[in-house]
């Protein structure tokens, strides 16, 4: 975007090249169409784009340019899109007829003068004074004006309109400029208009879907609660089963004993035995009574190095004794293996042998 577009006649072109420069040396953009139209570019095109990218309209005030067509069509374009004009008066029209072609809008603003007689420097500086009137308006409403007629163009494509921040910035500018020149034209107030439209039905679809998902989050958290107390209640009752079937096996495992030594008691068969230190691997001083004969039943209880224990029976292999001790004042009974007790007792060839 440009600071200036400068509408003249070519024959005043002495006087703009020096104003053009007097303006680029304070490191202003001037558009001019000397410099910025190509020869092979659709020049109408150009200018028009050049004026609505500009932030003031410059207008070279002699006879030679207001008899212009072209100057005519280009003041046309400024004043269509509101632009701020700024008439320069070079020399003097005194021409009735040439009067009368002066553009009406030409006369609704105030001319600042550089005649032959007119002092060059103060005349500058009062055009600069006039170009940065309210500059951060101006040149929001040609910034606005572009990105307007990008939307224009593109067939009003909802992907240029405004958002956020950019969207809040306009709608202030639009009520602020109210009583400022240029006033915002037709396009600004439907561009603003219609950003504000797909602003408030995006909040909308925004806001909708965050609330379903909540819901959703929510669902989700209830069912996962139900199943982690589900599951947790499998959980306990499966450790119960586990302890209840334990407890059963070891049961099990001493009523068959007393059975077997119910059997063995009646008959005499009843042998003692001292548990042997060599005879089995050190497993801290003691050797494992189990449920049942094979070294894969759970153990259910310990014997020590040197108790005696009395034989009620043996597996029918011969390898394992079923073996009775008194603890605590009550009798405990399990399978030992065989070797644990060191020489085999007298009598325990005589024993009952127990099937498991």
């Amino acid at each position: 975007m440009a600071d200036v577009f400068i509408s003249y006649s070519r024959k005043d072109a002495e006087f703009v090249r020096r104003l053009h420069q007097a303006l680029a040396d304070q490191g202003r953009d001037i558009w001019i169409d000397w410099e910025d139209i190509p020869l092979t570019a659709d020049w109408w095109r150009e200018i028009c784009a050049g004026i609505e990218a500009a932030d003031t309209f410059m207008f070279v005030i002699s006879p030679d340019s207001v008899r212009s067509e072209v100057c005519r069509r280009e003041i046309e374009h400024a004043v269509s899109n509101n632009k701020r004009l700024v008439p320069v008066n070079y020399r003097e029209v005194t021409d009735p007829a040439d009067k009368t072609l002066v553009h009406p809008a030409i006369h609704t603003h105030n001319w600042v003068f550089f005649r032959e007689d007119d002092d060059f420097d103060r005349s500058f500086q009062a055009l600069v004074q006039a170009i940065e009137t309210d500059l951060g308006h101006v040149r929001a409403h040609t910034r606005l004006l572009v990105r307007a007629k990008d939307w224009e163009t593109r067939g009003h494509d909802s992907s240029q309109l405004l958002r956020g921040s950019d969207l809040a910035e306009a709608e202030a500018w639009l009520y602020a400029g109210a009583g400022k020149k240029p006033l915002p034209g037709d396009l600004h107030r439907s561009y603003i208009a219609a950003s504000r439209k797909a602003e408030t039905a995006r909040q909308r679809t925004t806001v909708g879907a965050l609330t379903g998902g909540l819901v959703l989050a929510l669902a989700l958290a209830v069912i996962a609660f139900f199943q982690w107390q589900a599951a947790a209640r499998n959980a306990a009752l499966a450790n119960d089963n586990a302890a209840t079937a334990t407890f059963a096996l070891g049961l099990a495992a001493d009523s068959a004993a007393t059975a077997v030594a119910a059997a063995a008691t009646i008959e005499g068969f009843i042998a003692k035995t001292t548990i042997s230190r060599e005879s089995v691997p050190d497993e801290g001083g003691r050797v494992s009574v189990r449920s049942a004969p094979g070294a894969d039943n759970p153990v259910v209880y310990w014997v020590n190095y040197g108790d005696e224990v009395s034989v009620l029976g043996k597996s029918e292999s011969g390898d394992w004794y079923l073996i009775e001790r008194a603890a605590d004042g009550q009798k405990q009974r399990g399978w030992i293996y065989a070797p644990a007790t060191g020489e085999t007792p007298p009598l325990v060839i005589e024993v009952p042998v127990v099937r498991w």
